[in-house]
């Protein structure tokens, strides 16, 4: 193979190279402006993020919750009517009878 054959081959193999890497770029132009797009949209979501966790502590606030409830009919305890009432001690009987296992919790990790 003579010289002229390699470099006619080096040509092409730069001549490919060359036409893939300015393609590569062609399809990539828009890739920065689109960047910065998605960054001042990030941005945007963080600060209504931070707007929206505000509103949420105001909306929960206890003073709120309790406006809520006093304006759809919550008595509140101090104004409830009380009356007294009198308990019955359980029957000695009651108390010898086995009494259902407590309520048990397990937590399984998988």
């Amino acid at each position: 193979m003579s010289w002229q054959d390699r470099a006619v081959r080096y040509m092409l193999v730069y001549f490919i190279l060359a036409t893939v890497l300015v393609a590569w770029r062609y399809i990539q132009r828009d890739l920065p402006t689109r960047i910065t797009e998605l960054q001042d949209q990030e941005e945007q979501l963080y600060d209504q993020r931070s707007t929206l966790s505000i509103e949420l502590q105001s909306l929960t606030s206890p003073v709120r919750i309790r406006e809520w409830a006093v304006k759809n009919g919550m008595v509140p305890f101090s104004k409830a009517k009380k009356e007294p009432t009198d308990f019955e001690a359980p029957s000695q009987e009651t108390l010898t009878i086995p009494q259902p296992k407590p309520l048990e919790v397990e937590t399984r990790w998988n």
